[in-house]
């Protein structure tokens, strides 16, 4: 099964390989760039495809290094009409300099993490970045969830889980982790949901924010 078009996620990725008894690679690719990794049978990194596009991790417009979260930013080699050079394409993701045991020696990105710009914020400015609020997220009872934040700060946790799970064991699970990454005033609630619709690009966005500290 192969999968590309938005993040998997460990939870979607089980519940594909448990469903169609198989194993998942995931191609990573966009509309501007087109293929730009994808995974090999080992699926633990992704391969980049390093004869159509160069690749560069970047924080601050600098390079980081393997294992730091920055920017995917992209240098297409074989667009000539429209060149596209270093173009960030609002991503965010890792570089790892592990060597794939598939014997591939192209670059890998080591993990993507998710989208610029989806963050929870407090009242004094501060951000709750994606990919915390990600790992809060985490549990196999789970299929989908979405993180919004209303224009008061109030935050409300919509979530599809599996059968058969216990609704206030996995409400309080999920209580107990995002508390203390938001501030004592934060209304925090729970909306268990049958479906989570897409954004107008066809996408699932995890974490939407209506609030903006200071108004």
């Amino acid at each position: 099964v192969l999968t590309t078009g938005e993040l998997l996620t460990s939870q979607v990725r089980d519940f594909l390989e448990n469903n169609f008894k198989t194993k998942v690679a995931d191609i990573y690719a966009c509309n501007e760039a087109g293929d730009i990794a994808w995974q090999c049978k080992e699926h633990l990194n992704y391969h980049i495809n390093a004869d159509n596009c160069v690749v560069e991790i970047l924080q601050d417009d600098c390079p980081t290094g393997p294992g730091a979260t920055g920017e995917v930013t992209i240098t297409n080699l074989n667009r000539f009409s429209m060149p596209i050079i270093r173009y960030k394409n609002g991503d965010l993701a890792r570089l790892s300099r592990q060597v794939c045991p598939c014997g591939c020696q192209l670059p890998v990105i080591g993990e993507i993490i998710g989208r610029t710009g989806e963050d929870i914020w407090l009242s004094d400015g501060t951000a709750v970045p994606w990919n915390v609020l990600k790992g809060a997220m985490n549990d196999n009872r789970i299929r989908k969830f979405q993180i919004v934040q209303n224009q008061q700060g109030d935050v409300v946790v919509k979530y599809l889980p599996e059968k058969q799970t216990d609704i206030k064991e996995i409400e309080e699970l999920l209580r107990f982790r995002l508390h203390p990454l938001l501030e004592k005033s934060v209304d925090l609630s729970f909306e268990k949901v049958a479906e989570i619709a897409p954004a107008q690009s066809g996408k699932s966005k995890l974490v939407i924010s209506h609030y903006r500290p200071n108004g």
